[in-house]
């Protein structure tokens, strides 16, 4: 029998994490576009998957961000690129 030989394949990241969001996300004119009290809690960030808006709280805090991996999101896109 042959031996098992283990591959290295981790995912090429284009950001500081897989999951987290980050100061390096914040996409400045789309923040800019959110209402006055919005901006005080609020920044629109983007990834690979598109602009998603979450809490200034969230950026850099070690944990997971719920905005970034939501279901809806990916729905969303799912069905945009079917209509396409």
């Amino acid at each position: 029998m042959g031996k098992y030989i283990p591959q290295n394949k981790a995912p090429i990241l284009n950001y500081p994490s897989q999951y987290g969001s980050h100061t390096s996300m914040v996409n400045g004119e789309k923040t800019a576009k959110l209402t006055k009290k919005e901006q005080g809690e609020f920044v629109m960030c983007e990834d690979d998957y598109g602009t998603y808006k979450t809490e200034k709280w969230r950026l850099d805090c070690g944990l997971a961000d719920p905005h970034r991996n939501s279901g809806n999101r990916f729905a969303v896109l799912s069905k945009k690129k079917t209509m396409k």
